[in-house]
C-alpha cells in the first residue's frame, strides 16, 4: 500500500510497478504535443531486465537506444506517410511523431551486453544483471 496526499487529504492506494513507472516516466500521451509514447512493459528475471515497447510501423533504423549508467533511453519516431483524409476516411486514431522514454535501474546492469531485437512490431531491450546480483545459491555441508 502507498499513502497519496492530494492536499490535506491522504488516500492509501495500492502500489503497482505500473503506477510507479507512471509516476516516474509521465502519462503515455502528450496532449500539449499531439506525440505518443509506446506502450511498455517492464519485466525482471532472475538474469535480467527486460523492457518491451510497441513500435508498430517505427523501422527500426528510426529507433535510438542509449545506456548511461544504470539508464536506458529508448527514443523513436512514426512519421505519417500521407494525409490520412479525403473520401472513405470516417476516423484516424494512430498517433504520428517522436517519443523519448528513459527507465533507471536502481541495481544497475551489464551496460556491454545490453541487447536489442524487434518483432512483430514489438522492440525488446535485455538489461543482463551483473554476476554479483544474481542470486546465488550457497551450499550447506555437513561435517
Amino acid at each position: 500500500m502507498k499513502l497519496v496526499r492530494n492536499g490535506d487529504r491522504a488516500t492509501l492506494t495500492p502500489w503497482t510497478l505500473g503506477r510507479e513507472l507512471e509516476a516516474l516516466t509521465g502519462s503515455l500521451f502528450e496532449p500539449e504535443t499531439g506525440g505518443f509514447a509506446p506502450a511498455m512493459e517492464v519485466r525482471e528475471t532472475e538474469d535480467a531486465y527486460i523492457l518491451e515497447a510497441d513500435v508498430p510501423g517505427i523501422p527500426k533504423d528510426a529507433i535510438d537506444i542509449t545506456v548511461e549508467d544504470n539508464r536506458v533511453t529508448i527514443k523513436g519516431e512514426r512519421k505519417t506517410e500521407e494525409a490520412k483524409s479525403g473520401k472513405g476516411y470516417h476516423r484516424t486514431e494512430r498517433r504520428y511523431g517522436s517519443f523519448e522514454r528513459s527507465f533507471t535501474v536502481r541495481d544497475g546492469f551489464d551496460a556491454e551486453k545490453v541487447a536489442a531485437s524487434v518483432e512483430h512490431g514489438v522492440l525488446r531491450l535485455t538489461l543482463p544483471k551483473r554476476a554479483e546480483q544474481k542470486p546465488r545459491r550457497i551450499e550447506v555441508k555437513v561435517n
